[in-house]
């Protein structure tokens, strides 16, 4: 596997110095499938003390990273943010830079992302959040996504420039990472989301919260991975805001996991 893993990689840097820089757009026309992972920051273990999270972004096949990454999103907040709000109300900004591994003078901001602080009550004021183009000095919105008042589920509803709504992502309740959180194991730590049409029930695609392994459970370090199957013949921008939905339920489900067993903070639901 570390054989293939390195193979792939140099695959892709010979690609890159070949190629210079890859639009965003290029990129995600080629990924069929993503895996988000969610960066471990020591200083956070060692202080105690929220930083700024950071995703990174692969290509993935077998359900598995490969390659170097492609992107990555990085949060930008107030330290009072991180550590006095709950994740599911605070203000959340973020860029998305485009990653190149051989010469980082080519990396590039390709997308902002913007979520203002509220104060959610059942079904008032509910939570989105809105994802900008910003690519090679352009800077055009190219949709949102919102959480929408649901009394039995999980469900957030993507949308495009127009308001018009192209996927709704869901997660039933009745799954054991929402009853049985407390425990380790895979099965207790995987959540599973299904990306379907407005106004369809059949699955044209998938996401899902999973783990780090049952040992790296076990220590509770609160950070997250996700998976992403795309539906087949999205575009890149539909991709892309579902690799930001991910981000978003991230915040809106599990930034706070540990105090929200203590009861410290509510959800929004």
């Amino acid at each position: 596997m570390k054989k293939q893993l390195a193979s792939l990689q140099n695959a892709q840097r010979k690609k890159e110095e070949a190629d210079g820089y890859q639009e965003m757009s290029k990129k995600l026309d080629s990924a069929n499938a993503v895996f988000i992972k969610q960066k471990f920051d020591f200083m956070e273990m060692l202080t105690g003390c929220d930083m700024n999270n950071k995703y990174d972004v692969f290509r993935m096949e077998n359900s598995k990273p490969v390659g170097a990454p492609l992107f990555r999103w990085t949060e930008s907040s107030s330290c009072f943010q991180r550590n006095c709000m709950s994740a599911d109300c605070r203000q959340m900004d973020m860029k998305v830079t485009n990653l190149h591994h051989i010469n980082q003078n080519l990396n590039q901001e390709v997308m902002s992302i913007l979520r203002p602080c509220k104060m959610t009550i059942a079904c008032f004021n509910r939570q989105e959040i809105q994802v900008q183009w910003v690519e090679g000095g352009e800077r055009k919105f190219i949709g949102k996504i919102v959480d929408p008042w649901d009394c039995c589920n999980f469900s957030f509803r993507i949308q495009d420039e127009k308001a018009t709504e192209m996927y709704t992502v869901t997660a039933s309740c009745c799954q054991l990472a929402f009853h049985c959180k407390q425990f380790p194991c895979e099965a207790c730590q995987t959540v599973n989301f299904s990306i379907t049409e407005p106004g369809h029930d059949a699955e044209i695609g998938k996401m899902v919260k999973v783990g780090n392994g049952c040992c790296v459970n076990s220590l509770d370090l609160g950070y997250n991975n996700f998976k992403i199957e795309f539906p087949k013949g999205a575009n890149w921008k539909q991709k892309a805001l579902l690799i930001n939905c991910a981000v978003f339920i991230d915040y809106m489900m599990f930034e706070d996991k540990s105090k929200k067993e203590k009861g410290e903070v509510s959800i929004s639901v």
